[in-house]
């Protein structure tokens, strides 16, 4: 659980490049430490328990903001591997977001594509 501060409607796929994905995105790809030093930024980074990166797992985020009556937000998801790759995304027009976690999962990036001060609960499942 966190907060993410401000969006950043420029991060998702408006090129066909996966893995633009914002500061906080960025900064867990190409540092991979966790947690990143922006952490909150545009983004939050969640590392998953052991074993939920087997692809029998999945996740759901769901925010809150004291500006959902009148911006509302819009969150997404990418998961990155051991080594900061990514293994996949979901990013629907949808306020919250939930997917399988792909195979090789290490970490969860919820990245604000639009709202603001958006705290975040992000959940995994065992779905076996």
């Amino acid at each position: 659980q966190g907060t993410i501060t401000v969006n950043n409607p420029a991060a998702g796929d408006p090129t066909g490049l996966q893995n633009v994905f914002g500061v906080t995105g960025t900064e867990m790809n190409t540092a991979c430490t966790f947690p990143p030093a922006s952490q909150g930024v545009d983004g939050w980074v969640t590392k998953l328990p052991a074993g939920f990166s087997d692809g029998l797992h999945s996740v759901a985020v769901k925010g809150t903001s004291p500006l959902d009556a009148t911006v509302g937000h819009d969150l997404d998801l990418y998961f990155l591997d051991s080594a900061c790759a990514l293994t996949g995304s979901t990013a629907t027009s949808s306020a919250d977001e939930s997917a399988p976690i792909p195979p090789g999962t290490v970490y969860v990036l919820t990245h604000l594509y639009t709202g603001a001060n958006v705290a975040v609960d992000v959940k995994a499942t065992d779905n076996r």
